[in-house]
């Protein structure tokens, strides 16, 4: 199944890659002047120059510094990757972590590099904010969030080898931290270790998290990645902030240093506005206000698109294992989508997310969004959309996808529309039904539907009110297993003997020369198309054929298969095989090996990983995850990387 809607690429995509310095100076001047900072703040106060209270005021300000740092550092956006220098890089990120006490650098780097891949996502995100609405709630999720990180890698993470590999370091740090505070409280430095260490933490982290976490992502509903923060243009801001009120920029371009934010934004800016990105202008201005972006709760662009958290607003039971799901659509906005395409439903189980295509069965004439779920034996996510979802409860949605869809491509008339479901196949053709019963006047329909029996039929009452609603134009023919309660079906399985019986009246006669103006939809067995086409003996044109298949996530390898050796650090070294139109990172995820990754989109830069020997194809200047120097000192990204020879990769978790 692909899913991927590709983005269409401009002039503007890869701007960023010009504002990456081999070394980011403005962050190493920050650095020193965090160093400088606290030792003039520690000097003063011991000296009874400054009083505590303020002191702790400047020391706060000074957190927020080295989160900047800390933050910088774990993005490696302050020494290009592959040089000598970068352990000074990580040597900053640790020093930097010191006043917010319980982010050891090295754990904060990859649960962040999380928040990047699943940004808005509920069971993915570690920022997002599941704590409700209220004012009180947001506060006390802001001071949660660090413990947060911690319970999330020893929990929901502790399979990750990324975090798994920080449990030492992260423990180390405590000992240092927790014996040297020992130490000062124990010496006569306790009011020391309150007012410059403890109380600015507190205050710190709460600001952090409500400038990083909260306000730029609210309402924390869009997965999209233009709009799933916010910029707030303004110097002072930028002066005051440390360029997080462009935090838009730094979701898009995780690689461009804090101090290159502004120059981003202004080189991409007609972009950003072009894609409908939630610009807001704090106090007087000409865009909406701060937190007013209409941007951040619409569909986009333009309602031809969905990527976020949909909340569920009516549950239906179809049959005793089937259910149709209608959404509540931000501000009643319609999605554009053609009759017959599908969503993509996401949700985690056991820690590990799961997606599944169901197709939408309202026609875009009803101005509502709907798909139908029939439960499958096993099945995750049908059974929990079945016995466990409610209105009002928000599920991830992703679309509109598929080329099967009404009205046909080829954009001749249909004379007659012939349409064939088998069990919850039905859904899309729904669709395509309504749709063309609403819209095309002059289109004579038939529908054969097959099941098991009539209490095993999704939509049997609405479809009887469309064919007494529509009787000169449309008719049903029903295919039962078991035709007792429904005496006039067929009964039987569909196939071809059925196929020929049911469609007589277009394979003999005068009749047949309607087979010319005569559109085929069937979402059923693939054999189905194979029988269709042998009934006809050649008579029907092939495009006037449509078939529903969802394809495999993982590309059929096609060509030369290529000896891929993978080199994890400190870990077990794997071989596997992948050909150049497949991404090393699929079929390693495909043959249970478990690279570093996030979004696998190329955006977060997670699952990085050094190539040694061999060659693989050019990633493209807007891949945001690799910048051209990373590139040119031989990094990939996996999620990306396809192999045009063998290859030997490295990855340093």
């Amino acid at each position: 199944m692909n899913t991927t809607s590709p983005e269409s690429i401009d002039n503007y995509t890869s701007l960023w890659q010009d504002n990456i310095p081999h070394i980011a100076w403005g962050s190493v001047l920050l650095f020193i002047g965090y160093i400088l900072g606290y030792g003039l703040i520690i000097t003063l106060t011991t000296q009874g120059i400054l009083p505590y209270p303020i002191a702790s005021f400047f020391c706060i300000y000074l957190a927020y510094v080295g989160f900047t740092i800390v933050h910088d550092a774990g993005h490696g956006s302050i020494i290009e990757e592959g040089s000598l220098l970068k352990p000074i890089e990580s040597i900053m990120g640790w020093i930097s972590a010191v006043p917010l006490l319980l982010l050891p650098y090295s754990m904060f780097k990859h649960i962040h590099n999380r928040h990047h891949a699943y940004t808005n996502d509920p069971e993915r995100d570690p920022d997002h904010f599941s704590f409700g609405k209220k004012w009180y709630q947001v506060a006390l999720n802001c001071l949660f969030i660090p413990l947060k990180y911690h319970i999330m890698a020893h929990t929901t993470l502790r399979h990750d080898p990324c975090i798994r590999r920080t449990h030492l370091t992260s423990l180390l740090y405590f000992l240092v931290i927790g014996f040297s505070i020992t130490i000062l409280m124990t010496s006569g430095f306790a009011k020391d270790v309150i007012y410059l260490l403890l109380i600015p933490n507190v205050f710190a982290v709460f600001i952090l998290a409500l400038l990083f976490d909260y306000l730029p992502h609210h309402p924390h509903k869009s997965l999209a990645r233009y709009h799933n923060s916010r910029v707030y243009p303004s110097k002072w801001l930028n002066f005051l902030l440390l360029g997080q009120n462009y935090h838009l920029i730094h979701h898009m371009y995780p690689k461009v240093p804090w101090y290159l934010y502004r120059n981003v934004y202004l080189q991409t800016l007609p972009d950003l506005i072009k894609r409908n990105a939630p610009i807001e202008d704090i106090g007087k201005g000409p865009r909406a206000g701060f937190l007013r972006s209409p941007h951040v709760k619409s569909l986009q662009p333009d309602g031809a698109a969905i990527n976020r958290l949909l909340a569920v607003d009516k549950v239906e039971q179809l049959t005793d294992e089937s259910i149709s799901v209608k959404f509540k659509l931000p501000n009643n906005q319609p999605l554009k989508f053609s009759a017959g395409q599908y969503l993509t439903i996401s949700k985690c189980f056991d820690g590990k997310q799961v997606t599944r295509c169901y197709s939408i069965c309202s026609s875009p004439k009803e101005n509502d969004l709907t798909i139908a779920v029939k439960a499958i034996s096993g099945g995750l996510m049908s059974n929990f959309l079945n016995n466990k979802l409610s209105p009002q409860q928000e599920l991830i949605v992703k679309g509109p996808y598929g080329s099967f869809i009404y009205p046909p491509a080829h954009e001749k008339r249909t004379e007659l529309l012939t349409l064939i479901a088998v069990g919850s196949g039905i859904t899309p053709i729904l669709s395509i039904l309504k749709t063309s019963l609403f819209t095309e006047e002059n289109t004579r329909i038939k529908l054969i539907y097959a099941d098991e029996n009539k209490s095993s039929l999704m939509f049997y009452h609405q479809l009887e009110q469309l064919k007494e609603q529509f009787s000169q134009r449309f008719q049903i023919h029903y295919v039962l297993k078991d035709n007792r309660e429904l005496v006039h079906a067929m009964q039987g399985r569909i196939n071809k003997s059925a196929l020929k019986v049911l469609l007589a009246d277009l394979t003999t006669g005068r009749k047949n020369d309607i087979l010319a103006h005569t559109d085929f939809y069937f979402c059923g067995a693939t054999e189905l198309k194979r029988d269709l086409l042998s009934i006809f003996d050649g008579k029907i044109n092939d495009t006037r054929v449509h078939t529903e298949q969802f394809t495999q996530s993982l590309a059929s390898p096609r060509g030369r298969l290529h000896k891929i050796d993978i080199k994890i650090a400190n870990e077990q070294s794997h071989t596997i095989s992948v050909a150049s139109n497949q991404t090393l990172l699929e079929v390693a995820l495909a043959n249970d090996i478990n690279l570093p990754h996030g979004c696998s989109s190329g955006h977060c830069g997670s699952c990085i990983c050094k190539v040694e020997q061999g060659k693989a194809n050019n990633i493209c200047d807007d891949v945001a995850g690799l910048s051209r120097a990373e590139k040119a000192a031989g990094y990939v990204l996996s999620c990306q990387c396809k192999p045009l020879e063998d290859m030997k990769v490295f990855i340093n978790l």
